[in-house]
């Protein structure tokens, strides 16, 4: 019988639920934009692990973290556009938002051994923070 890597699994559910949400007419442009980025992000890093695990591609370890700091800044904007009225985030916030990555993508270039792992839970941290934090806005903050 033969098996297909769990991480490749959680890729596929990543992309059909991309498919989904990305086809949703209900929700702001920009929200459909970012979560379908984000869970393309999401597929890509499962299989990424996925490959390294299941097959010993390690080539594409070096590359994983690169997608993995995307992933919580883009969710934070796609949850930006809901709560913004034209449905998408202002300007500034996009550009935050890729300084942020920027800053990011510097710090994994540090040649430490560790910097990718500190990297990626220090952003994700940062933005679980944020995203706590938007839930006192409360159910009419949002669209």
């Amino acid at each position: 019988m033969t098996a297909i890597p769990l991480p490749w699994v959680v890729s596929i559910l990543a992309v059909l639920i991309a498919a989904v949400v990305v086809s949703q007419p209900r929700l702001p442009g920009g929200a459909r934009a970012f979560f379908g980025m984000a869970l393309v992000a999401i597929a890509a890093v499962t299989g990424m692990i996925g490959l390294r695990l299941g097959y010993g591609l390690y080539a594409v370890g070096s590359a994983q973290p690169h997608a993995a700091v995307l992933i919580a800044p883009v969710l934070w904007l796609g949850f930006q556009s809901l709560t913004a009225q034209g449905g998408w985030p202002s300007r500034q916030q996009m550009l935050l938002q890729a300084v942020v990555i920027l800053v990011a993508e510097c710090g994994l270039a540090l040649p430490l051994p560790w910097s990718a792992d500190v990297v990626v839970i220090l952003v994700n941290g940062v933005y679980v923070g944020l995203v706590a934090a938007m839930l006192r806005l409360g159910p009419d903050a949002f669209i």
